[in-house]
């Protein structure tokens, strides 16, 4: 049976997420976000919050300045005088062969069975790490177990 690991409770820091999610010890490293499409929009989101505090500066505005300049005088040298290129002939036209045929998805591969003369019994716990699997409790869960187990056991205090 696995053993059961006290799991963290992180809520994700992204604003319009805000999810709560579960870590063991081993795998929490400081983590801020559910995932990377989190932690990708909110730092998109910093970057974008900085970029505009340093454009309301006097050297923002000039640094920004100089690069619309040089933007302007790439546009005015990418001006085409020449004239459009020709027609292509009907005979070197692109022509449509058969369809390609889409390769059929792979068959689902059968699960393996556990090693003989050792069944494999899984921990009952509802409760995993995002990352690893690792079965746990949360916790806050975990303190709530220890002070009912406190309180129905008064000898134990």
């Amino acid at each position: 049976m696995e053993h059961l690991v006290i799991l963290l409770e992180v809520r994700c820091r992204a604003p319009d997420c805000c999810a709560s999610f579960l870590l063991c010890p081993g795998c929490y490293r400081g983590q801020r976000y559910c995932g990377p499409a989190c932690r990708t929009r909110s730092r998109r989101q910093q970057h974008r919050a900085a970029n505009a505090r340093y454009q309301q500066t006097e050297a923002g505005r000039l640094d920004h300045n100089d690069r619309q300049i040089v933007y302007r005088d790439r546009q005015r040298a990418a001006r085409v005088t020449d004239l459009s290129s020709p027609q292509p002939d009907s005979a070197s036209s692109f022509h449509h062969d058969a369809p390609t045929p889409v390769p059929a998805p792979p068959a689902a591969l059968p699960t393996p069975l556990p090693a003989p003369g050792r069944p494999r019994i899984r921990a009952l716990s509802p409760w995993r790490c995002l990352l690893c699997g690792r079965p746990g409790i949360p916790i806050g869960v975990w303190r709530l177990l220890g002070y009912l187990f406190r309180v129905s056991n008064p000898a134990r205090r």
